[in-house]
Order: structure tokens, then C-alpha cells, then sequence
């Protein structure tokens, strides 16, 4: 990456972590559970705002950290709403690593997941990542119209049932389309 690019690159994720800060503190009050902001750099995620929440036990994730995007809700949102060109890139050469028998680890159940991700508007984790771990994400959009990040959500297995998930899930988009909007995005 050029230097001018990644200076613009350093600027725009200061301005959305800043305007995204609000958005995952609620929702790590709200739920107890720890909030993340990630954004797609090159054929990895990568968090870039994290808040703890009360009732978090997941010592694996930090700001910086690097995702497999095969592997996380965060990095399926990343990938779902890119073009094909753009996809094919990211792909090329991809390492389908496998992390738990959850994991996706060919390019055909990945494909399967982003089609379903862009149909519910969200993306799962269900243990595929790291064993125990669910993570829920939705897409922030930018005044384009486009994906320019994820809002997630981490929990343990063991305390969280599917109503409860489901619910979280709601206030998880609810918090996704407000900071879209925060950032200039205008529902179709």
C-alpha cells in the first residue's frame, strides 16, 4: 500500500472508530457482552475497536488482531457485499485453515454463507473460529452505499440461547443502520 493511500486508510478508520465508539458501548451495556468495529485489509479482518463487556470471558480478540474471513462473522459481512471482481481478489490464493469442526474450509460452503448473509443481513459464528465462541455481525454502510465495515457481538456458547441471541441480533442491526446512517448512508 502507497503511502498516500495509507494515510487515508490510518484517517478514515479514526473517523469510524470514533463515530462508532457510542454505538458499541450500548451495546455492550445493553447485552454484557463485548462489541466489536472491524474492516476488511487486503483477504483479512481486522478489529479495530473492541469494548469489553461485564459478562465477557473471550481473552482471544484485541484491537489489531487479524481475522480469517473464512472463520468469522465479521469477515463473512466484509465479504458478503463486495463485487465479484473485488471477491475473486480476496480469494485468490485463500487458505481455507480449518479452526474447529465448524469451521467453513472450502470456497463453496463460504460462497453458500455470504449468498445467506446478504439475504438475513447478518452473519454467524457458531463455534467455526474458536471452540465455545458465537459472534453475530451486520454491515456499516458508507454515504456510497457500500461496506466499509462490521459491527459484532461475542458471547460464550454456554450463556446465550437462541431467543436471547436473537434479540441481541435486533439491537445488533438497529446499532449497524444507525451508525450507516451516522456515516451517510440513505436506505434505498
Amino acid at each position: 500500500m502507497k503511502l498516500v493511500e495509507r494515510g487515508h486508510f490510518v484517517v478514515g478508520t479514526m473517523d469510524i472508530r470514533q463515530k462508532a465508539k457510542s454505538w458499541l458501548i450500548r451495546l455492550s451495556q445493553e447485552t454484557g457482552q463485548t462489541t466489536h468495529l472491524g474492516i476488511l485489509d487486503g483477504n483479512e479482518g481486522v478489529y479495530i475497536e473492541k469494548i469489553e463487556g461485564k459478562q465477557a470471558a473471550i481473552a482471544y480478540s484485541r484491537i489489531g488482531r487479524r481475522l480469517p474471513v473464512h472463520a468469522t462473522a465479521i469477515g463473512k459481512v466484509l465479504l458478503a457485499w463486495l463485487d465479484e471482481e473485488e471477491l475473486a481478489a480476496v480469494l485468490e490464493g485463500y487458505q481455507f485453515n480449518g479452526f474447529t469442526p465448524a469451521t467453513l474450509t472450502d470456497r463453496a460452503s463460504l460462497l453458500a454463507a455470504l449468498k445467506e448473509t446478504r439475504h438475513n443481513q447478518y452473519a454467524m459464528d457458531n463455534e467455526e473460529n474458536e471452540p465455545g465462541v458465537r459472534c453475530v455481525a451486520v454491515p456499516v454502510w458508507n454515504h456510497e452505499s457500500r461496506v466499509i465495515a462490521a459491527l459484532s457481538l461475542s458471547t460464550l456458547t454456554s450463556r446465550v440461547n437462541d431467543a436471547e441471541l436473537a434479540a441481541w441480533r435486533q439491537k445488533l442491526m438497529d446499532a449497524g443502520l444507525g451508525l450507516s446512517i451516522t456515516l451517510g448512508y440513505r436506505q434505498p
